[in-house]
């Protein structure tokens, strides 16, 4: 593949074949990358929920009694 190319385009071409090919390569990663990120901002709102939820606080508010 890399013969044909480089007598038709140069070298130039074969750099841009090679570009292209790494960057067609990276589409079948982008449904894991999602789903990764999905997780993590699901885990990060549980932290942060966590963090501010009222009934683990150790002082309670006596106010409506």
């Amino acid at each position: 593949m890399l013969g044909p190319v480089s007598k038709l385009y140069g070298w130039v071409g074969v750099f841009a074949m090679f570009t292209g090919a790494a960057i067609i390569a990276c589409f079948p990663t982008i449904p894991y990358l999602l789903k990764e990120i999905k997780t993590y901002c699901r885990h990060k709102a549980k932290e942060r929920a966590k963090l501010f939820d009222n009934s683990s606080a150790p002082f309670t508010d006596y106010s409506d009694e």
